[in-house]
């Protein structure tokens, strides 16, 4: 027959355990920007992306991270090698992960909510797949409010593609400016998946 003291015992075990479950996550809160004690049973959602240019040449690990709530920003960070240093490339998420044909079947740039005019990433009123710049092989947006893990604006399964311009954010006149943000033509993708969280 179990004793008392040992069903005791494998109460504390268990709260024991939860807690330490509680407070991992509490971490992964407090950097989603909720401060210490901000919903302690919060999920936090991955993806990454894998780039690579058809030759092999430049590679890029692209990580994406937000708490599963709503109205919570994506964390944004990238590395690439085989980049020139100080020169920009732009970085957007396109409408599909289809590599059938490369980075030339993605379909168009990710743009739920219909917006025609073209702007920088900095910007409140940008495309959501509009990224912005690599520069010296890194890249990082700590509150990007338009990309999404789940819901609407969700980039799980969708493409990634860097170029080999600087996105200038549609600021000329000029026909590929206001098209593309004049970023000429890829020289990397890949697909963004998810990737096993905390939950």
């Amino acid at each position: 027959m179990i004793s008392a003291a040992y069903c005791l015992f494998l109460f504390s075990l268990t709260n024991f355990l939860y807690l330490e479950n509680v407070y991992a996550f509490e971490s992964d809160a407090v950097h989603a920007g909720g401060g210490v004690g901000f919903q302690k049973h919060l999920t936090i959602l991955r993806a990454i992306a894998r780039l690579q240019s058809p030759d092999g040449q430049v590679t890029g690990v692209v990580e994406f991270q937000q708490a599963f709530n709503a109205g919570a920003p994506t964390h944004i960070n990238g590395t690439f090698k085989g980049l020139p240093e100080e020169d920009e490339f732009g970085l957007k998420i396109f409408e599909y992960g289809n590599m059938t044909n490369g980075c030339f079947s993605m379909g168009r740039e990710f743009n739920p909510d219909g917006l025609k005019k073209r702007v920088d990433a900095q910007n409140p009123n940008h495309w959501t797949g509009t990224l912005g710049n690599v520069k010296n092989g890194r890249y990082e947006q700590h509150h990007n409010h338009k990309v999404s893990l789940f819901g609407r604006n969700n980039i799980i399964g969708r493409g990634i593609i860097l170029f080999e311009n600087r996105d200038d954010g549609g600021e000329f006149s000029i026909r590929e400016s206001q098209l593309t943000g004049n970023v000429g033509r890829p020289v990397a993708c890949g697909i963004i998946g998810n990737l096993m969280g905390h939950f």
